[in-house]
């Protein structure tokens, strides 16, 4: 039974033999009894109307919150998932100060802790970037993968320099492009790291780190 209704009854029991007895509409219900206890009613009445607010308020608060919180992870994917781009342009920034023309690029199949699809995925978006330079050339993937099988060659994000550029001089690029990518934590949230090899020379020369949520 609600305060407001035990009042209620408790005032009927005690003050049943009283007169001027009221009966009015209230927000809390219908009222049946004297004045003074009418007063007593009011103020349970209040009482119990400022804990539901209360109670709204609150639970409405916490709505908001969960909502925003969805939002906010949301957005952050939908950021994560285009790092693999600015990861291109990073790359790409790097080269552009090199004096170097006629960049041929073998970009070597991306390994890591993903579907190869999805790796497959983040290379295409890296290479978006990279072919839109006027003084770079990349190779074409099916003659990569040939060359690669032929020479019994393991992809792996963690390919060395020497392992990479002996790759790349059989290809006959300038440049290999090594993408790893993970590992996968908690949260969903991998790592890319891509570097690019110089063949003749068999050193790194751009290097770029981005997290990633497929």
């Amino acid at each position: 039974m609600a305060p407001a209704a035990r009042a209620l009854a408790f005032m009927a029991t005690a003050h049943c033999a009283s007169g001027n007895v009221v009966t009015r509409e209230t927000e809390c219900g219908t009222f049946t009894g004297t004045v003074g206890e009418y007063q007593a009613y009011m103020q349970t009445c209040a009482a119990d109307r400022f804990a539901r607010a209360v109670e709204e308020a609150r639970t409405t608060r916490i709505a908001a919150v969960k909502e925003a919180t969805g939002i906010a992870a949301q957005e952050r994917r939908a950021a994560l998932a285009e790092n693999p781009k600015r990861l291109g342009e990073e790359l790409q920034r790097v080269l552009d100060r090199a004096p170097a023309a006629n960049r041929r690029i073998a970009v070597l199949r991306a390994r890591g802790t993903l579907p190869q699809a999805t790796c497959d995925a983040v290379s295409a978006k890296i290479e978006e970037v990279l072919i839109r330079s006027d003084r770079t050339k990349l190779l074409d993937r099916a003659h990569i993968d040939a060359v690669a099988e032929e020479l019994r060659f393991s992809y792996s994000g963690n390919v060395d320099e020497k392992t990479a550029a002996r790759l790349g001089r059989f290809l006959g690029a300038t440049h290999v492009l090594v993408i790893a990518i993970g590992p996968t934590v908690n949260t969903g949230i991998v790592d890319i790291t891509a570097r690019i090899i110089d063949v003749e020379r068999t050193t790194i020369v751009a290097v770029a780190s981005r997290p990633f949520a497929p």
